[in-house]
């Protein structure tokens, strides 16, 4: 069939190559006009044999040659490849040659935020740290210092630059809004796209998607798909694609028409050694950010609670409501919550920006969770999409009571290790049935924290040196095969 022709074209092209650089080197790069590659304009597999066939050389050749041959592809290239992918090509034979690590580049956007997209991302920089040298790339001012504090991790093999955007900077915004870029003439992301040449893999690690990757192996980690495909969109250029959960799968393949690469559960690592299911005190906890927006419903949460202590007094006394989450400068919903707070006069306490050691504690001391992300929503994108905290929680003995729908119905099997409400009601009646029975909430407690076993930190390590694995794979290694026609792969 065609592919069987295609695959012995490949071969013989590629073969020619590798011949070549071993028994004729300077004539390398005279032999790219004439190869079968160049002529049918099958650019990446005319790139991947050269790399190869100059690996080939280096073995078998005199430092002197390999310096020639060197120069006349430096000189050559372009006008056959274009001058980034001669960029690239350099960069990455560096890699192919041993002479330098992996570098990895970490794109975050809203990296100055202390939330669960920034823990994941940063989870994976933590493992990859001894391995490949590690940037991130920022658009604010932040520290990776900071990530000490707001994770519990050490970054301190990382390097970072923070590279600002004239457009949003231009405008006062502290955050980059892609939503904002409707009719430009040019990307205002193109800076990024700039730097990601600097990288052997660049990871888009926050749904940003108007950043086309130019290094030679890109991941797009997605939590969620928030906007349309649009102009400039540029995820379908990436070599992965990354979803934290099926839920944002689901909606990764309706809204852009793309199937995800790779499902890599969030890293969820907030174990605390003193929680103990038989030691917990008359607290609901709410870890979440305070978003502007009040997307996540802690002014609900507090009215609810305000309500059950209203209707029932008894049932509620001793009980404390403690919500924790980040917070920016400036952050309006602060106020409403704790207007909120004052108007409800009763024991409800919040804190914003809480270092990891105390939020630890909370949980400690927790006897239930509380998650109402998505209540009430119509918009998918703000449900819920994965909930680390919700599993933050589970492995520290809280009974989850949370939102049923997104990502929070894969986490929370209902009326096994927790429960999912759909309103308020559910939510207070469903609260009130756990307060009102320490030996069934014991039991679910129990079950909660075998269940959370399934999104720990292990688990996101193992799927993620899979990852790894086949980004080196692409890399450094395998040749890039010609596809079989759809009739041959039926």
């Amino acid at each position: 069939g065609s592919t069987s022709q295609a695959l012995c074209e490949y071969f013989c092209t590629r073969n020619r190559f590798l011949f070549v650089a071993k028994h004729f080197p300077l004539e390398l790069a005279d032999s790219i006009p004439t190869s079968h590659f160049y002529k049918k304009g099958e650019l990446d597999h005319l790139y991947r044999s050269l790399l190869h066939a100059v690996q080939k050389m280096s073995t078998c050749q005199d430092a002197a040659t390999v310096k020639q041959v060197l120069q006349d592809l430096r000189a050559r290239l372009p006008e056959y490849l274009g001058d980034v992918a001669t960029y690239m090509f350099f960069s990455h034979l560096e890699v192919l040659l041993g002479l330098r690590k992996i570098r990895v580049g970490i794109y975050d956007h809203a990296g100055h935020f202390a939330g669960g997209g920034q823990r994941y991302v940063a989870e994976m920089a933590d493992h990859m740290q001894d391995r490949y040298d590690v940037g991130y790339i920022f658009n604010n001012d932040v520290e990776l210092k900071e990530y000490k504090e707001w994770f519990d991790l050490n970054l301190d093999k990382c390097s970072m630059k923070i590279i600002k955007i004239p457009f949003f900077e231009d405008r006062n915004r502290y955050t980059a809004d892609e939503g904002m870029v409707l009719g430009e003439r040019t990307n205002p992301f193109d800076i990024i796209s700039k730097e990601t040449l600097n990288y052997d893999i660049f990871i888009n690690a926050n749904m940003l998607g108007k950043v086309n990757p130019l290094s030679a192996v890109s991941i797009f980690i997605c939590h969620f798909p928030d906007q349309e495909r649009t102009r400039f969109f540029a995820v379908d250029k990436y070599d992965h694609l990354v979803i934290n959960g099926d839920y944002t799968g689901e909606w990764v393949k309706r809204r852009w028409n793309m199937e995800p690469t790779t499902k890599l559960y969030p890293p969820v690592n907030m174990y605390n050694p003193l929680s103990n299911p038989d030691d917990k005190e008359k607290i609901i906890l709410s870890v979440s950010r305070f978003e502007i927006s009040g997307s996540k419903k802690q002014v609900e949460m507090i009215n609810t609670f305000a309500e059950m202590v209203r209707q029932y007094p008894e049932e509620t006394r001793d009980w404390k409501l403690m919500l924790v989450g980040g917070s920016t400068p400036g952050n309006t919903y602060i106020e409403a919550v704790e207007e909120a707070i004052a108007r409800a006069n009763c024991n409800i306490e919040y804190k914003a920006n809480a270092a990891v050691s105390e939020i630890k504690d909370y949980y400690r001391r927790a006897s239930i969770f509380w998650h109402a992300c998505g209540l009430d929503e119509e918009r998918p994108e703000r449900v819920e999409h994965f909930g680390m905290t919700t599993v933050e929680a589970m492995q520290n003995c809280c009974v989850p009571i949370v939102i049923d729908g997104g990502g929070q119905r894969e986490i929370v099997e209902h009326g096994d290790c927790g429960f999912r409400f759909s309103n308020l009601e559910e939510l207070m009646a469903l609260s009130l049935t756990v307060m009102g029975d320490r030996h069934h909430c014991r039991r679910m407690a129990e079950r909660a924290y075998r269940r959370s076993g399934l999104f720990n930190r292990k688990v996101f390590r193992e799927n993620l040196d899979k990852l790894l694995a086949e980004a080196e794979l692409n890399l450094l290694g395998h040749d890039v095969l010609p596809r079989p026609t759809a009739s041959e792969a039926a």
